[in-house]
């Protein structure tokens, strides 16, 4: 904020110089960061670039600055708002007629008609404030607005009467289509959104509420009469319109940053006596909608001050620092009660009056330890996991990727499940890609077709990061892990489906089983289960996918949804002894259908129940002259072993030619000879 000292002088009995003026507020926490000369009407001014907090509007306002200056010091503030109320002349006439359609983001709006002022240069003391900041008077009605905005904190409008149509002010959402002109040289036609929080009389907007009042509306030379606005709107509404429509105002600074509701008569009362001062006229009795809540109540214990600041500050110091901030402190035993003073919408708990003591006694009082001690918290048990999910596949040749969530409609729709639909974000910053990402895998070919574009390289991709979409139930968020690999032909799943099952045993100890599925982007594909659960997808990108990303050859890819395998990470581990007598294994190549699965081949041969049976194993599948066009050759390997014994291989060639006799029944297999 640009701060003129010579205001700030105005608001103390005793003048502060620069210098310490510049000391003070940044031990106060509003660092000056530069210091100049000007030169106004009234002589020489300096100007301080203060830097001031979010959550300290107050310090928005030449008052906050003097009351920093006060605390620090044995000055006593010279307060502006503590005048007695000017008391309305020719009070026969009704207050203006005020309408809120918006109470949710209009909390306070107060209305009041000054009659018969005379519009013209301001006096110089009050132009000199505003040239010292950098301002440039308008005339004494405007320059007053703008005093009360500079010097309390609280923007505040004038309208001219005589240019609002319909005799009544309502505080409403603009309709689709509304245009209004903002004030300004420069100032472009602007059209409203029903988003938009306006200020409009019986027949259009006539300001942006907390942002811009209108040309249509404006004070100049020939206004006699005039309607006063303070109101408070919520920084979301001002905020929204502000960004919407690319104004930024002292006054939507300002409103972002919250204005008290607490403020508004107080901010009424001396804009209505500066103008009765510097243009004359007679006011009607104000017009107020709105309820102004009231001023937070908190209690200091001592005990708690000493444990969370480590010192003892006597009672008697803390009262004054508290009294010098005005908060009206009350002391009673072991505690002290205070109010929060209008203005520091900031303080509602007893640390803010903790923080208040420490800042003004002094934070280079409190004692600081010369050691810390530090204990380590192991990360969570799902970080780990994730961690271990991305040390395997870096393992397996793979490079990690980080990307950009937000992706194309167009790219969404290809990962896209039936009934499910894309989640847009409301920002138009957004452009071309406005939908959070559905699948990974779009923004992995992405990156490989860049990478073979730039280097050649067909290289293994995977990310971990959340997916996105949108359903009648409303949106959902997972927790996703996709992998990109080049391969060859179909038979090159392999690798990428020995990563799956590699991922799946590692969270669960179990095996995921697989179906074959449709999906956009896959041709073929597979839907991947675990314990019944789907846990995602995996297949040879579709030619169209390759196409769009400039990929080459085929590419193989999956995606798992790790939140259900999480939940029974880590697994159960049991031991065993290792077997004590040797296996005896037997290969089998059996010819049957293309669409045999090889889940449903092991199934079987597990639930056979055979003698001396120990595990299934598949070995490969060939294709080829040798076989019937839509038939296949599938080997695996059968393995036996006895607890007690070493088998002889007269005891499984049985157990093999039951394998042999119930894949021949079941699938219409033939063994290979």
């Amino acid at each position: 904020m640009d701060a003129s000292l010579r205001w700030i002088n105005a608001l103390l009995d005793r003048p502060v110089e620069c210098e310490e003026a510049a000391d003070l507020l940044t031990r106060a926490g509003f660092p000056v960061e530069h210091t100049e000369p000007v030169s106004t009407r009234m002589g020489e001014d300096i100007r301080l670039d203060v830097e001031t907090t979010s959550n300290r509007g107050d310090c928005n306002a030449h008052l906050g600055l003097a009351r920093e200056v006060v605390a620090l010091t044995d000055r006593q503030l010279k307060d502006p708002t503590q005048l007695e109320p000017a008391d309305p002349v020719g009070s026969s006439e009704a207050g203006v007629v005020v309408e809120n359609q918006a109470p949710e983001d209009c909390l306070i709006y107060h209305a009041r008609i000054v009659r018969g002022v005379k519009v013209g240069p301001s006096p110089d003391w009050l132009a000199a404030h505003l040239e010292a900041r950098g301002d440039v008077p308008r005339n004494n009605i405007v320059d007053a607005t703008n005093y009360v905005l500079h010097e309390l904190g609280h923007p505040v409008h004038a309208f001219d009467l005589d240019k609002l149509q319909g005799g009544r002010i309502e505080i409403r959402y603009a309709q689709s289509g509304e245009k209004m002109l903002p004030l300004g040289a420069e100032a472009k036609e602007i059209e409203l959104s029903t988003e938009d929080l306006v200020i409009a009389d019986g027949a259009q907007p006539v300001a942006l509420a907390g942002v811009k009042g209108g040309a249509a509306s404006s004070v100049d030379e020939n206004t006699t009469d005039l309607l006063l606005e303070t109101a408070t709107f919520t920084p979301s509404a001002v905020r929204r319109s502000s960004r919407r429509h690319g104004i930024a105002s002292d006054s939507s600074y300002r409103f972002e940053r919250q204005v008290p509701d607490r403020q508004v008569p107080i901010a009424a009362e001396r804009l209505l006596q500066l103008i009765l001062s510097v243009a004359g006229g007679e006011a009607a009795p104000p017009t107020m909608v709105g309820t102004i809540a009231p001023a937070p109540k908190m209690t200091l214990r001592f005990a708690r001050l000493k444990t969370i600041l480590g010192i003892d500050i006597p009672a008697q110091r803390v009262v004054e620092i508290l009294d010098a901030l005005g908060l009206q402190p009350v002391h009673e035993g072991d505690t002290v009660s205070c109010t929060a003073p209008i203005g520091r919408a900031d303080l509602n708990r007893e640390i803010d009056l903790i923080e208040e003591v420490a800042r003004i006694h002094g934070l280079e009082s409190l004692p600081i330890e010369d050691a810390a001690t530090i204990r380590i918290r192991p990360a969570q048990s799902t970080e780990i996991a994730r961690r271990m999910v991305r040390d395997m596949l870096v393992g397996f040749g793979a490079y990690e990727t980080v990307s950009h969530t937000l992706v194309s409609e167009a790219a969404a729709k290809r990962f896209l499940d039936q009934g499910h639909r894309g989640l847009r974000v409301d920002d138009e910053r957004a452009g071309g890609t406005p939908i959070l990402r559905p699948s990974l895998i779009d923004t992995l070919t992405t990156i490989a077709g860049r990478n073979l574009d730039a280097s050649g390289r067909r290289a293994a991709l995977f990310e971990v990061a959340a997916v996105f979409h949108e359903h009648e139930g409303g949106h959902e968020e997972r927790t996703a892990t996709a992998l990109l690999m080049p391969c060859q032909d179909e038979t090159s799943l392999q690798p990428i489906r020995g990563c799956i099952d590699r991922i799946v045993n590692m969270l669960t100890g179990e095996t995921p089983t697989a179906a074959p599925a449709e999906r956009i982007w896959s041709a073929p594909g597979a839907d991947l289960q675990w314990q019944g659960l789907p846990i995602g997808h995996l297949g040879l990108l579709a030619p169209e996918i390759v196409d769009a990303h400039g990929l080459e050859g085929e590419w193989a890819a999956c995606e798992l949804f790790l939140e259900p395998l999480l939940s029974h990470w880590p697994p159960e581990i049991s031991v065993t002894p290792p077997p004590a007598f040797p296996a005896i294994e037997r290969d089998l190549s059996l010819v049957l259908s293309d669409d045999v699965q090889w889940h449903a081949i092991s199934s079987l041969i597990k639930n056979l129940e055979l003698p001396a049976f120990d595990s299934v194993e598949y070995v490969g599948v060939f294709r080829g002259k040798q076989v019937t066009a839509g038939r296949k050759s599938l080997t695996l390997r059968l393995r036996f072993r006895a607890e007690d014994r070493t088998l002889t291989h007269e005891e499984v060639d049985a157990p093999v030619t039951q394998v042999v006799e119930a894949c021949a029944n079941q699938f219409g297999a033939e063994l290979r000879q």
